[in-house]
């Protein structure tokens, strides 16, 4: 299992282009792959927004612990930040020439909209799954799951309070977290 880790997220770590958001399609994928599922997906993403540090790193982080404990934690984190340890210092070599280069100006105009796409499929796919509480899009064509109203609540209301009234969203993760626990586990 230590070995399908440490693949994974050098996989992630080398090939994860537009930051740690974009970079979740492929963590989500991959840590699918490991077994996990789109609920402690969703866990992951309600963590990062409340535990300092990049997500690249807290994501594998917690995809290695639940993949194969302490063990796993530790090869997954070491893994995704072996990449920048041997691309960041080769660009600082090559900066002068990547920088007036128009190749790779191209190739990062390119880049950009991929990374919102990506970022857009990893939110679609933990919409499906904490508010259909299905893996994937076939999943919920395939039998009719009625949503999880709170949870479609909680979704419109915090997206309308963060993108019409610019409420902190770490803030509204954790407003979110004591009505849900109070509401689901309290009751």
């Amino acid at each position: 299992m230590l070995i399908q880790i440490l693949l994974a997220f050098l996989k992630v770590g080398f090939l994860g282009f537009g930051g740690g958001y974009a970079m979740l399609s492929m963590v989500l994928d991959e840590s699918l792959k490991l077994g996990l599922t789109v609920h402690q997906f969703a866990d992951l993403n309600a963590l990062d927004m409340l535990i300092p540090g990049p997500i690249a790193i807290n994501a594998a982080t917690y995809v290695g612990y639940l993949a194969d404990g302490f063990a796993g934690a530790t090869v997954a984190t070491a893994a995704v930040c072996v990449p920048s340890f041997v691309l960041v210092p080769l660009f600082i070599k090559f900066k002068r020439t990547f920088a007036n280069n128009p190749k790779v100006n191209q190739f990062l105009d390119m880049v950009k909209p991929a990374a919102v796409g990506l970022v857009a499929s990893a939110g679609f796919t933990l919409f499906l799954g904490v508010v259909f509480g299905v893996d994937t899009f076939q999943d919920l064509l395939a039998k009719v799951h009625p949503p999880d109203v709170f949870a479609l609540v909680v979704v419109i209301v915090c997206s309308y309070l963060h993108i019409k009234k610019n409420v902190n969203p770490i803030l509204l993760t954790v407003v979110s977290g004591i009505i849900g626990f109070g509401l689901y586990y309290i009751m």
